[in-house]
């Protein structure tokens, strides 16, 4: 089951992208909301006792499509950003610019992760984040 950790999203960014609008089809499974007793049969879960779990790729082209988000990380030493899709500036001297935020620590410094799924998952949490303050 650990293999499976690296294609989709945990229980609470799948409900906060819900929340955030996020309805599509998953391939795998729902998360429960609740455990039901023992009492509980299956046939008495309603639809809307589950949340869609989706894959990385499904949250990030959400992002995308929906708020103009992109997350970029860096391989040499798994710095992240999130890309401002929607608000893209022309500078004369460089050209198209794209609005773009770091990840930064506590302290306002650049964050590096060990390993490209930390950084994916941080850029995941730093999408819902802006999202939720709109």
């Amino acid at each position: 089951m650990k293999k499976l950790d690296y294609l989709f999203i945990a229980y609470e960014q799948a409900l906060d992208l819900k929340n955030l609008g996020f309805t599509e089809e998953c391939f795998r499974t729902q998360y429960k909301r609740e455990n039901p007793s023992k009492e509980s049969k299956l046939k008495d879960l309603k639809e809307s006792d589950y949340v869609n779990i989706p894959t990385y790729e499904q949250a990030f082209t959400f992002f995308r499509e929906k708020y103009g988000l992109m997350h970029i990380i860096n391989a040499y030493d798994f710095s992240a950003e999130i890309d401002y899709l929607n608000d893209k500036i022309v500078d004369e001297k460089f050209g198209d610019f794209i609005p773009h935020d770091h990840i930064e620590d506590e302290n306002g410094n650049e964050k590096t992760h060990n390993t490209y799924k930390e950084a994916e998952i941080s850029c995941l949490l730093e999408m819902i984040k802006i999202c939720k303050s709109e």
